[in-house]
């Protein structure tokens, strides 16, 4: 470490309150800065930084070792958890073998004949509300359908959304450490020993779904084991109930104050692709991942050394003037758009079409049955948004209208 310590913490109230002057402030002043929050860490602010360090697995490691008490890789989150992400937390040659089996069920084509679920899911939630007029975009939209989509797609009863959704979000909402935070942990504990008992039902009784297909399928001419079979599940899930919560929830918030770029997607629906790339860039849901130093190396004009962690901040970079016209303004259609949201490399976010489809559902959706909705007072922000730019609460108004007899039947063609 050299040089005197920023005060940063990418889990503060101030930060979750204002991060973009804080990485403007970086960039500027010091753009590879070391941090002594969370055991301490080097913070990267510029796109340049971000790329070249998300794209060398060699050097910069995402190896989460369990337990992980005292050891020096611990994922891609800062401060570190107790559950590990598979493959995400894997480095090479594990993680290319895995990454291949998971490539298939999440590639466009697979997820195009997802999409008419994902509309049935949202036509549904938006019926329980229709005809109040009032909604809450979070708790009556935005949290059930990303989790009955993920549900679905992994094979899982879609009735237990619920416990599926709220450690997900709480375990990203509240700062480490916390009794929410806590709290969120042993649902999460929950949730996967749910998984678990159906993993064994699916060995004993194959289907035809994703956890069938974690069951028979071979890696080097071995079947994955439960464990690991589970920690893909965590990723799916962890990925798939909240992010794209988050990305939904800044669009109908920007929508909701903005009625001129309302109107112009109301009218120029093909715009939704490029709003949403934007939204992403903009507002950057997942805000930042870690990696850890396998050697002494140079990031910048800093040395960091084997061992050190480096939080690598997908939004500091998509608001780098030196990548970016305008970077602090929201382009609806600016083209073209490579932002780092998603992540770079070969870590690159595997969810990324199924997040894209479940917005556009979701949009497509509010856009078409609630077109006159208004914000009103309410709206709650996520306390910490270190790993997800999300919220907790976005209420509004509507005229009622009429259900459209949607149902949860999750074998819509």
């Amino acid at each position: 470490m050299a040089g005197p310590p920023v005060d940063f913490d990418h889990h503060s109230h101030e930060y979750a309150a204002d991060p973009w002057s804080q990485y403007a402030k970086l960039r500027s002043a010091c753009p590879v800065a070391w941090s002594d929050r969370h055991g301490g860490f080097w913070v990267l602010s510029r796109y340049e930084d971000v790329a070249a360090v998300a794209r060398d697995d060699l050097t910069f490691s995402s190896r989460h070792d369990i337990p992980n008490d005292g050891v020096a890789f611990t994922g891609i989150t800062i401060p570190g958890t107790p559950n590990r992400s598979t493959p995400i937390e894997m480095d090479p040659p594990e993680f290319p073998k895995l990454r291949r089996i998971l490539n298939p069920p999440f590639a466009p084509a697979a997820i195009d004949k997802l999409r008419p679920r994902m509309f049935a899911f949202t036509d549904w939630c938006l019926d329980q509300v229709i005809e109040s007029g009032s909604i809450d975009f979070i708790t009556d939209l935005a949290n059930p359908v990303p989790a009955m989509a993920t549900l679905a797609f992994l094979g899982l009863d879609i009735d237990q959304w619920e416990s599926f959704s709220w450690p997900f979000h709480d375990i990203v909402a509240c700062p480490p450490g916390s009794k929410g935070w806590n709290k969120a942990q042993e649902g999460i504990v929950q949730a996967i020993t749910a998984v678990a008992v159906a993993v064994a039902e699916r060995r004993a009784h194959p289907r035809d779904d994703l956890l069938t297909h974690f069951t028979q399928v071979d890696v080097d001419g071995e079947k994955l084991n439960d464990e690991v079979i589970l920690e893909i599940c965590t990723l799916i899930l962890g990925g798939g109930v909240d992010t794209t919560t988050a990305l939904l929830g800044h669009a109908l918030h920007h929508l909701g104050h903005d009625p001129s770029a309302r109107e112009r997607i109301f009218e120029d629906r093909e715009l939704i692709p490029l709003y949403c790339e934007e939204l992403l860039r903009y507002h950057t849901p997942t805000q930042a991942l870690a990696r850890t130093a396998t050697r002494d190396t140079v990031i910048g004009d800093q040395h960091v050394a084997k061992g050190e962690r480096v939080l690598i901040c997908w939004a500091g970079a998509n608001r780098d003037p030196d990548a970016f016209d305008r970077p602090d303004e929201l382009v609806i259609d600016r083209f073209p758009n490579r932002h780092a949201a998603f992540g770079l490399g070969a870590h690159r976010c595997l969810g990324s079409n199924f997040a894209r489809a479940e917005f556009t559902a979701m949009l497509t959706r509010v856009l078409d049955r609630l077109p006159d909705y208004e914000l009103v007072d309410g709206a709650e922000h996520y306390e910490s948004i270190g790993v997800v730019n999300g919220w907790h609460r976005l209420p509004a108004r509507f005229t009622p209208g009429d259900r459209t007899g949607a149902t949860l039947d999750t074998d819509v063609a």
